[in-house]
């Protein structure tokens, strides 16, 4: 392996493997948020005021952002994938080092955005459900 394949293999496999961590992490939450075992606390979870008004609230709230939080795991587990896929293609020699490196970025940068795409699906989704219970 020359050492521009070593650097973009170096590149991709830790980044596949930390968004597949956070990919798991993320689909832990939305499990247990789900199924309503996801406790009222400041580590994990929609935590906003509204949301943290009451157990009630936060359960409701929870529930709500678990399809945001769904998709934003989904989104990182592809990413992982792709990453993975393109440090494999590499080292058997069917994908370049710099399209290695390119397709890298490229999924950083769509997880990126699908992320932040849906922390604003999260908390109106999470919002709306906590309204809905002060009716």
């Amino acid at each position: 392996m020359t050492p521009t394949t070593t650097s973009a293999v170096v590149l991709a496999l830790p980044m596949a493997l930390v968004l597949g961590a956070a990919a798991a992490a993320v689909a832990w939450v939305c499990r247990r948020s789900l199924a309503d075992a996801l406790p009222r606390q400041h580590w994990a979870g929609v935590r906003t005021s509204w949301s943290m008004a009451s157990d009630e609230a936060w359960y409701a709230a929870q529930r709500a952002a678990a399809s945001a939080a769904g998709a934003m795991a989904a989104c990182c587990g592809l990413a992982a994938i792709i990453c993975l896929a393109a440090g494999i293609a590499c080292t058997a020699g069917l994908l370049s080092p710099s399209a290695t490196q390119s397709t890298v970025g490229a999924a950083g940068i769509a997880v990126g955005v699908g992320a932040l795409a849906c922390v604003p699906w999260m908390l109106r989704s999470s919002h709306r459900a906590v309204r809905a219970l002060e009716r």
